[in-house]
This record gives C-alpha cells, sequence and structure tokens, in this order.
C-alpha cells in the first residue's frame, strides 16, 4: 500500500526485488501467467533494459545487460471467510559495470533474488483486514565492481524483511502499519562514509515502521498522511553516517494527493 517521498533520504541497500530495478536499472518485460482451478498461479517473464529520462541510444552501464528472468508460483484458498496465499518468486539481472556504472568495464555484477511471501484477508461486515509478508533473499556477485575497487568484497549478500497490516473502513478509510528490516554484509565500499546517505561502519542495516492514514471520498481520489521512523539507518541508530547524523533525523511526515481520469 505504500506510496513514498522523492525527496527523503531512503536507507543506501535494497535487493531487485525491493526497488533497485525501479530506479536507475529501470526494465520492461513481457510475461505468460496461468491460473489451475482457481487455487495454483504461476508466472514467467523476461526483462530488459528500459532507462527513463535517458536520451536514445541509452549507454547500457549500470543497466541490465541482455535478458533477466523472472518467476513466480502461489498458491490461493478461501476458507470461509478467510483468503489466504502463500507463493514464491525470483529473478537474475546481470548488471553492466555494477549499480555504480564504475565497475571493470566489460564485466558484469550478478544479483539473484529469492523470496518468499504470504497474504492474509478477511472482511468483517463492511470493514475487512489485509495482512501482508514477504522476505527476500539476494546473492551479490560483483565481478565488476570488485575489481575496480568500488566494492570491498567479491561477493555479498542482502535479506529484506517486510510485513504490513491495513484495516479498510467502510471502504472509505484505511489504516496501516508496517514494519521493515534491510541487513546485509558489511561493504565499505558500496556502503561508504557521506554526510547523509553514507554509512561509517559500511553495514547495510536498516529498519523502522511505516504508519499510514487514508482517505478515499470518490471512486478515484486519494489522500494519504503517512509518517516513516527509523530505528536504524545506514548501519547505525546514532551517528550512522560518520557525521553526526542520526537514524530518527530521517524520519519523514509525507502527504499525497492521488487522483485518477
Amino acid at each position: 500500500p505504500w506510496i513514498s517521498s522523492d525527496v527523503a533520504p531512503g536507507p543506501a541497500a535494497a535487493p531487485l526485488l525491493g526497488g533497485t530495478l525501479s530506479g536507475a536499472g529501470s526494465v520492461a518485460g513481457l510475461g505468460a501467467y496461468a491460473m489451475w482451478d482457481q487455487h495454483v498461479y504461476g508466472l514467467v517473464s523476461m526483462y530488459r533494459a528500459s532507462q527513463t529520462g535517458v536520451s536514445q541510444p541509452a549507454a547500457p552501464d549500470g543497466a541490465v545487460d541482455g535478458f533477466a528472468p523472472y518467476w513466480r508460483v502461489a498458491y490461493q484458498n478461501d476458507f470461509g471467510s478467510n483468503y489466504l496465499e502463500v507463493g514464491a518468486y525470483g529473478m537474475n539481472a546481470r548488471i553492466a559495470r555494477g549499480f555504480s556504472a564504475g565497475g571493470l568495464a566489460g564485466a558484469n555484477d550478478s544479483y539473484t533474488d529469492y523470496a518468499v511471501d504470504a497474504t492474509y484477508q478477511r472482511p468483517f461486515g463492511d470493514d475487512s483486514l489485509s495482512v501482508y509478508g514477504t522476505y527476500i533473499h539476494e546473492s551479490q556477485t560483483l565481478d565488476s565492481s570488485y575489481p575496480a575497487g568500488v566494492s570491498a568484497n567479491p561477493k555479498d549478500t542482502l535479506k529484506m524483511y517486510k510485513l504490513n497490516g491495513t484495516y479498510h473502513i467502510d471502504g472509505t478509510y484505511a489504516l496501516t502499519l508496517g514494519y521493515f528490516n534491510i541487513n546485509g554484509t558489511t561493504d565499505t565500499g558500496l556502503y561508504a562514509p557521506a554526510d547523509v546517505t553514507g554509512s561509517a561502519n559500511g553495514s547495510p542495516d536498516s529498519n523502522g515502521w511505516i504508519a499510514q492514514a487514508t482517505y478515499l471520498p470518490w471512486e478515484n481520489v486519494q489522500m494519504t498522511l503517512q509518517y516513516t521512523a527509523y530505528t536504524k539507518f545506514n548501519g547505525a541508530s546514532n551517528n550512522y553516517d560518520g557525521s553526526g547524523r542520526n537514524a530518527s533525523d530521517n524520519n519523514t511526515l509525507y502527504l499525497q494527493l492521488w487522483v485518477l481520469w
């Protein structure tokens, strides 16, 4: 259910399937899916680089090299008034010269994500409850970034946990609370000290909470008030960047008006 600010500081690290490919490594793809007996769902897609806001022909550095396959399987079922889905998904992508585009020329960094997720939903009269959780594990083979000194390690790992619950009130209001946790290998090259955005200890670890209130006065209008509170940011709670900035200094209040026509 999340929206987010484009100007507020965010954690330095995220796996492919945690949002990385929606940024500098943007992609477009084509896939096929099928549903069997209203219970079993499967999907396979292939993606290629499709960088937004980049003049053509686009430079390959920092983008997906060749094809990036994505897959998903899931099982869903109703138990009386309860709905449950459990699934697994994954992706592999080779990034030319790494996401920094500063790695060894002619070499790629390889990222492989494996993930599981679950969704639970239940109505309560005109109201309803939705709970969603996911876990993503990413293996990084940095054959381009490591020889060029961009990363301190030849291989890293990254893990992301997310859990959120939303209570919908009469189809007009929604209250959401979520927790997120990112942790991984310490890498003083990828996560170097820098004001605001850096990590003093080279750790990518970040976690915190998001609370959100949503109002939908009409079908095509959504008003949202969101607060993000960090308990750890880029490896520490206090002085995480080496310049005296604390994780809580990145807490963000965000208001949004969304209109569809």
